[in-house]
């Protein structure tokens, strides 16, 4: 078929309709899609199940920087790769002396750069693996205080004032709630 310029016509869209976002569901239609208990939560059984389709509620960790990538990374900013460069010219010119100086001010920039980066790498992953948030959930109908890191979909997490939402949360129930938002907004008063 062909419209009056010349141009096909496209044929009405007869793709299926896409499914409601999470948010947009109502909350015991999500408890059923997850197969979720609202009140009794998972089983430990289930939840061990899922852990291990789904792997762990976390980001992978970055590794540990290597002793050369460290100091490689301490020539590659562009002054030092000025520096260098400035060194092999007074080399090519026969100052000596001067070369000699650049090298040495590279070596204890290099020295004093690798040292700093190597303490501040080691010292971000001991804070890395201190801060394991936890989480309160309901297992086997109890309230239970597992690693974040254990956390499965359908999982029923309890909050309290002053926790930290430990994943993704769909809210069911709430009393006086008020979000500090000041990370996201910069807003320093909670909100309801």
């Amino acid at each position: 078929m062909t419209a009056a310029a010349g141009h096909p016509v496209r044929p009405a869209s007869t793709s299926t309709p896409q499914p409601p976002p999470w948010h947009a569901i109502d909350a015991s239609e999500v408890a059923e899609r997850l197969e979720s208990d609202p009140h009794d939560g998972l089983s430990s059984a289930e939840a061990d199940e899922r852990a291990a389709l789904h792997g762990a509620n976390a980001l992978e960790p970055e590794p540990e920087r290597g002793v050369v990538d460290l100091l490689v990374s301490q020539f590659t900013s562009p002054l030092i790769v000025i520096l260098l460069v400035a060194g092999v010219v007074t080399v090519a010119l026969g100052k000596y002396v001067d070369a000699a100086v650049i090298t040495v001010v590279l070596l204890v920039n290099a020295s004093i750069g690798f040292v700093q980066e190597r303490r501040a790498d080691r010292s971000m992953h001991a804070l890395m693996a201190l801060s394991s948030p936890t989480a309160v959930v309901v297992r086997d109908g109890r309230a239970t205080r597992v690693d974040a890191s254990r956390l499965v979909s359908g999982d029923v997490v309890l909050l309290e004032s002053g926790a930290r939402v430990p994943a993704d949360l769909r809210l069911t129930a709430t009393t006086s709630l008020r979000v500090d938002e000041s990370m996201l907004t910069g807003e320093s008063l909670p909100v309801d």
